[in-house]
């Protein structure tokens, strides 16, 4: 098919999050090379609004995708564009259904989460998440390319759902470079911080509980916001946390808020590609992480410790001689911004068209 003119980039939102991130970031770069156009459904709160000026954006102003269709089908066809990327399980679904009624074009699907976990955390949903299950392994095999964030995310795909490797493609997350790092020097007082919604696939309660059992010089920043924040401040109260554990809200730049701590904790349960993972690499802000897809390809000796789900003791051994390791924060930042920097993840997505 050769390099396509026009390309139109589909998010449900611009409201903080991975996925957000990841199409904002993306969608940036392409407009400098390509006719891009970002179609938003939903536009309210929107967190991400630096845009290129040659980024063409079309806010749909629909509550959700599925009260959108006519007029995402619409615009679609006035684009006529080459090729659509899309970002989202149910997004792609959406997508997926509309592509019976587009002209001949490329698609392709970003994953965002590995699925088959997140229906752990979907209990009161059930029936929702089966049908969303059935729902991949129908629609998945119509795009040209599923991109998966993670070799863990790809294997998932296969197993779970039965889509043949020749569909699937990794590309990880992009990081932007920023001249800004970590210059914390070690003290009595070890500075934690974690970032992310207060959803319970984020693991929060378990972190909270973790700093119960840490000495007083062991101190917790949370970023972020969700359902589950009253959830969050009883059990700091519960466990008489207040003086070392705080509710911070959202951060409104990750990267300067992570230059001021010892290190970032991740406990979640499940994730597709860990974007916080990057962003505090990138800044020379070593990491402990449970074990999640995509860690693997971000932590090593050098920039952290990844332990396995469920291992507490861990947890807490490795947060207790995190500042017994002489960190070099320039080397952190260097290995992550040369792995995953935007211009070779743009071009990573850029070979997907002629393939």
């Amino acid at each position: 098919m050769g390099n396509p003119k026009k390309i139109v980039f589909v998010l449900n939102s611009l409201k903080a999050g991975g996925s957000e991130r990841v199409f904002w970031l993306i969608s940036n770069y392409f407009a400098k090379h390509f006719e891009t156009t970002l179609v938003v459904i939903n536009s309210d709160n929107a967190f991400f609004n630096d845009f290129e000026e040659e980024l063409k954006i079309i806010h749909l102003n629909a509550p959700r995708a599925s009260k959108g269709l006519f007029k995402l089908l619409t615009t679609i066809r006035q684009i006529q564009p080459d090729a659509i990327f899309v970002t989202g399980t149910h997004l792609n679904i959406w997508i997926g259904l509309l592509s019976f009624f587009i002209k001949p074009t490329q698609l392709f699907a970003r994953e965002s989460s590995i699925t088959n976990q997140m229906k752990m955390h979907l209990t009161k949903h059930y029936f929702r998440a089966k049908v969303v299950l059935s729902l991949i392994k129908f629609i998945y095999p119509k795009f040209d390319k599923i991109i998966c964030q993670s070799i863990g995310m790809k294997n998932s795909m296969m197993n779970h759902y039965g889509l043949l490797e020749n569909k699937l493609t990794i590309i990880s997350n992009p990081i932007q470079y920023t001249s800004l790092i970590n210059t914390r020097q070690p003290n009595e007082t070890i500075k934690l911080v974690t970032i992310g919604r207060f959803s319970p696939e984020k693991g929060h309660i378990r972190l909270i509980e973790a700093m119960a059992k840490l000495s007083n010089n062991f101190s917790l920043d949370i970023y972020g916001s969700g359902h589950l924040e009253n959830v969050l401040l009883e059990k700091i109260k519960e466990l008489n946390l207040e003086q070392r554990v705080k509710i911070c809200g959202q951060s409104k730049n990750a990267k300067e808020t992570l230059i001021d701590y010892d290190a970032l904790i991740l406990t979640s349960f499940t994730e597709g590609f860990p974007n916080v993972v990057l962003e505090s690499l990138s800044v020379g802000t070593p990491v402990i992480a449970y074990q999640v897809s995509g860690v693997d390809e971000m932590i090593n000796d050098n920039n952290g410790f990844v332990i396995e789900q469920g291992d507490e003791t861990s947890l807490l051994n490795t947060i207790r001689k995190l500042t017994t390791k002489n960190w070099n924060k320039l080397q952190i930042k260097h290995e992550c911004i040369e792995k995953f920097e935007i211009e070779k993840i743009f071009e990573l997505y850029k070979n997907l068209f002629s393939k």
